[in-house]
């Protein structure tokens, strides 16, 4: 068994390193603070330009807000409050937060619109798999069998007033690493905005937020990874500005056994791996949180169901990548897309 933990953190620092790659160094009168650590299940690197106080505020408040979420949302971690729901909300209603019930609803209303593609109680089947530890391995189709019963978002109870949540079965359990890093990178772009910063690179976990330009006045440009190539290679580029951009796709984390590629985005439906017709799956769009639930989503769905739910939405942007290396895309990223990669090409429609 082979596993691609390694190359998955790979990637996500190629993403960061990409926008950088591109930049001169700042501006005589602006400060910049950078950033690499640990939370919410990844890697996070920021790199903040401004003047010194800008700087040095946003930083602060950057810094504190991860610490927050991933108290607030770790599915590693045995006190975050996403476990003590995952705990208790079998046996009784748990209270929560405003932002666990703004990234719950939102969550229910992705899973409506794409037909379960999209699940928030998908957390047992990402136990048994484990896909990205490990000790990730084929489950035996019985265990799958068993816990399919427990996937069913119908039976988590959602309440406003007051804000609680609960289960209706036992061992049921959240898992929103599928939202909550776009989510994260919506709310660090706000952050940006709210202390003026010349510009702002943030990588949460591989999904970015992208504010305001680089110190030489350009526009920042971010590399889409090539998810049939080496670590270092990207398909192509695209200027962008104010934007968090959100990418799944089956090279991130997997395993491979017996000559199957087993990658971690599970169809809770089947139970097993999304038999997808994408490789790869971007959303670029200043709602993070629906870009980083989309992009799983579209990826679940496959490339005829998936962009016609995201066409149905005039906040987003979308690039996606088929097996076959066509490269499928909103108007806005076909024009602005600059396709270097030889082995891939534009679909035709």
């Amino acid at each position: 068994m082979l596993k691609a933990k390694k190359r998955f953190l790979l990637l996500m620092g190629l993403s960061f390193t990409l926008l950088l790659s591109a930049c001169q160094d700042p501006k005589p009168s602006a400060s910049y603070k950078e950033y690499a650590g640990f939370a919410l299940g990844g890697i996070i690197q920021y790199k903040l330009y401004g003047t010194e106080k800008q700087t040095a505020a946003a930083f602060e408040e950057i810094s504190q807000l991860f610490l927050d979420l991933d108290q607030e949302f770790s599915a590693n971690r045995d006190d975050s409050h996403l476990s003590l729901i995952n705990t208790k909300a079998s046996s009784e209603a748990v209270p929560i937060s405003p932002a666990m019930l703004e990234i719950l609803q939102l969550s229910l209303d992705t899973t409506q619109v794409s037909q379960g593609a999209f699940n928030p109680v998908i957390g047992p089947l990402v136990k048994l798999w484990n896909i990205g530890f490990e000790n990730a391995r084929v489950p035996s189709p019985e265990e799958i069998q068993r816990l399919l019963p427990l996937l069913k978002p119908e039976n988590l109870i959602l309440e406003n007033q007051p804000a609680q949540v609960r289960f209706l079965l036992d061992d049921m359990a959240l898992d929103l690493g599928s939202i909550v890093k776009g989510y994260a990178a919506e709310l660090a772009l706000q952050l940006c905005q709210k202390h003026q910063l010349l510009g702002a690179l943030i990588s949460v976990n591989g999904n970015l937020a992208i504010y305001g330009q680089r110190p030489e006045g350009a526009l920042w440009n971010v590399g889409i990874v090539d998810p049939r190539g080496e670590s270092n290679l990207v398909v192509g580029s695209i200027a962008l500005k104010d934007v968090t951009v959100a990418t799944s796709g089956d090279y991130e984390r997997y395993f491979e056994e017996a000559g199957v590629r087993y990658h971690h985005l599970l169809d809770s439906k089947t139970g097993y791996p999304a038999e997808s017709d994408l490789i790869s799956v971007s959303i670029f769009s200043a709602n993070g949180d629906l870009a980083d639930a989309l992009s799983t989503a579209t990826f679940v769905l496959g490339k005829e169901q998936g962009e016609a739910l995201l066409m149905t939405y005039d906040t987003i942007d979308y690039l996606l990548i088929d097996r076959d290396f066509n490269l499928w895309a909103s108007e806005l990223v076909r024009e602005r897309f600059q396709l270097t990669a030889k082995n891939y090409q534009w679909g035709i429609k």
